[in-house]
């Protein structure tokens, strides 16, 4: 086997791709106008409302990006140094977690804990529910 020449790549795909893919992409590149302008024909003049949304929210998310997807989590209960005791809290401090928590399920703290977290997702999801019905609700009325 011979050693590659200096400037000589060990890659038989000189731009790091095979042939075909680099056609592939080259052709995609090609139509791309003509997809553009039939989103854009679509978005704009479709009789379909769910096609015309479609195009367009496309459209827009590729000239502006996608828009920013939050949630708002609520945590009423949760692990802080008002519920615990002077001992616990200078357990955290110390970074003795291991022992911090096993005073805590000796105590009972850690079902309390669990059931308000638990309590919260629940919420969340109830909450969630009901915006995303919200959100169909209202696309059915502007339907």
């Amino acid at each position: 086997m011979e050693a590659w020449k200096k400037g000589e790549f060990g890659s038989p795909f000189a731009n790091g791709a095979p042939p075909k893919i680099n056609a592939l992409r080259l052709f995609c590149q090609s139509v791309a106008p003509k997809v553009v302008e039939e989103f854009t024909r679509i978005a704009l003049y479709s009789e379909n409302e769910a096609l015309r949304i479609q195009a367009g929210k496309y459209l827009l998310d590729q000239s502006y990006g996608k828009a920013p997807q939050s949630m708002e989590i609520k945590v009423t209960e949760g692990l802080s140094p008002s519920m615990m005791s002077s001992e616990q809290i200078k357990m955290f401090a110390a970074g003795k977690v291991r022992e911090l928590i096993f005073s805590m399920i000796q105590s009972g703290q850690i079902e309390q804990y669990t059931q308000a977290y638990q309590e919260n997702l629940t919420t969340l999801g109830k909450e969630t529910e009901k915006a995303s019905g919200d959100e169909n609700k209202q696309l059915e009325v502007k339907g």
